[in-house]
């Protein structure tokens, strides 16, 4: 109904535009603040401190009762850098006609045009894992 440019549409707008305002704003004090910088500022520390990173907390102890699952060999293993042989066959191994990624390019995309993207790939994957 308020599509129409109607006198009660307008009217309607102005009195919810009204009342949407923040006109005055109770700061950390109690007290009441009705300055636009003032509320914006209560408005700015109120999300800074609401999103501010936890503080820093120190788990050596609690890892330390944990076992070792990962060995020195297998850690290493895992950290070492990428070829281009490994994306490759990650490539080939990927579905040809499953659900597109992110870039609505299924696997047989890269599969066939390999000796074009093939590089572009495997930059993008030794950079996501750098």
């Amino acid at each position: 109904m308020g599509d129409k440019n109607t006198r009660f549409f307008h009217l309607t707008t102005t009195h919810r535009r009204q009342r949407n305002q923040v006109v005055k704003l109770r700061d950390e004090g109690g007290i009441w603040q009705n300055e636009k910088e003032s509320i914006a500022g209560i408005i700015k520390g109120h999300f800074q401190r609401l999103y501010q990173p936890p503080p820093k907390r120190d788990f050596e102890d609690i890892i330390s009762l944990v076992d070792s699952v990962v060995t020195p060999e297998m850690n290493a293993a895992l950290t070492r850098t990428i070829t281009r042989k490994e994306v490759k066959e990650a490539v080939y191994q990927m579905g040809p006609l499953k659900a597109p990624g992110s870039d609505r390019f299924p696997g047989l995309f890269y599969q066939k045009y390999w000796s074009i993207v093939g590089e572009d790939v495997f930059k993008a994957a030794q950079e996501f894992f750098e």
